[in-house]
């Protein structure tokens, strides 16, 4: 067990003074204040002194950075995007496609998708963590309708059995 002590602790509902963050197992099990709360024994004691904890943030909607785009088959590209997210306090994502052909796509979400379960499998800490993958369907949905010959599209996307 982990034992993570700080001046400060925010979470989205509150500030706690003096915080005790107990893990175990790589998930946090307990977050309680060192007035209400003691150290386990044999818990392994990191103290963050003056320092402020806080949240990692989550980006929903994102194509690329430092000259990464998500679309990209390029896995040290990927790596020091993530990095570069984890420096700005982005701990994990939503990877987003960019309009592009539907085989260029399914690529890219393959790709995505391996990338996932990696970060799932490894507990990767030192890069931001995809969580899934966000699909930009407008330009399929205009190509559907501009390819559909018995009626238009109006809205709504139909498939073929």
């Amino acid at each position: 067990m982990l034992a993570i002590t700080a001046k400060a602790l925010f979470t989205p509902l509150e500030k706690v003074e003096h915080p005790l963050v107990l893990i175990d197992g790589g998930k946090i099990v307990r977050l309680s204040s060192l007035s209400s709360s003691e150290i386990p024994g044999g818990a392994k004691h990191i103290d963050f002194d003056d320092t402020i904890l806080a949240p990692g943030l989550l980006d929903l909607h994102v194509h690329g950075a430092v000259g990464y785009d998500l679309m990209q088959d390029d896995e040290g590209g990927r790596a020091a995007f993530e990095e570069f997210l984890l420096r700005h306090g982005v701990t994990s994502y939503c990877p987003t496609t960019l309009t592009a052909s539907l085989t260029d796509t399914l690529r890219a979400l393959e790709r995505l998708g391996r990338a996932v379960e990696q970060a799932e499998r490894d507990g990767e800490n030192s890069r931001a963590c995809p969580l899934g993958s966000l699909l930009e369907l407008a330009a399929w949905i205009a190509q559907r309708c501009r390819t559909e010959r018995a009626r238009p599209c109006r809205g709504r996307l139909r498939t073929r059995s």
